[in-house]
């Protein structure tokens, strides 16, 4: 995640550095977060000095790359698990060998399942991961 800037001329708020700062405690920022932080620093900023507004600009945009940022990578998980689905699913009816323990087993694919992040081959009453097809007819 980026990090974003500290804004010169701003004091402290109470409560916000316990609040933000807690060890051990999941140390992003999300975009809540921040614009209570940015609000904060609005209302509490030294008078005779200022934020500079392309400061306050330069925050929201970094904050604005990051949520994209991150939108694109979940959908890029998700097509990439359906693209991994629709390829496995071609082995459905074909057979495949593959490594059980130290036996090299085969059989006729049945079913295949994304489980989270792992593709799963149903071969008879046994499911095998995709990593350990050796082979396939």
């Amino acid at each position: 995640m980026s990090n974003i800037n500290a804004v010169s001329g701003v004091g402290s708020v109470p409560g916000w550095d316990a609040a933000v700062a807690k060890p051990g405690a999941n140390q992003e920022m999300d975009k809540n977060t921040f614009l209570k932080l940015l609000v904060a620093q609005l209302q509490n900023q030294n008078v005779a000095d200022p934020m500079d507004p392309s400061e306050v600009m330069q925050q929201t945009s970094q904050l604005t790359m990051v949520e994209k940022m991150n939108e694109l990578v979940e959908s890029q998980k998700a097509s990439a698990s359906v693209t991994r689905l629709s390829l496995a699913s071609s082995l459905v009816g074909k057979n495949v060998s593959y490594m059980s323990g130290s036996s090299k087993l085969s059989g006729a694919v049945s079913e295949v399942r994304l489980v989270g992040d792992s593709l799963t081959l149903k071969v008879g009453s046994t499911d095998i991961a995709v990593g350990d097809v050796l082979s396939v007819s």
